[in-house]
């Protein structure tokens, strides 16, 4: 998965308030579990998911994977029991 963070773009916009602005509009358009396709000149840019709409695909997807190779849950049980305090990141 790629991330793509908008601090890295802060340049292209006129201020901050214009950057928060555009922030603003992308929340917004997430809020109600919605999943807007964005778009410039007729050009499909990118598809955007909630914060729900994201979990649930990507635990969807985790589960099918598990159904599908079933050792894989027998990985991640002995990784999650090998873990140490310092694996976690916030």
């Amino acid at each position: 998965m790629t991330v793509l963070s908008l601090e890295v773009y802060r340049h292209l916009f006129r201020d901050d308030a214009s950057l928060e602005a555009f922030v603003g509009v992308l929340e917004t358009s997430t809020k109600e579990d919605e999943t807007p396709l964005v778009t410039y000149k007729d050009r499909h840019v990118v598809t955007t998911l909630s914060p729900h709409a994201a979990e649930k695909l990507l635990s969807d997807r985790i589960l099918r994977r598990l159904v599908e190779k079933p050792e894989l849950l027998e990985r991640l049980t002995k990784r999650l029991k090998d873990m140490k305090k310092d694996d976690i990141v916030e």
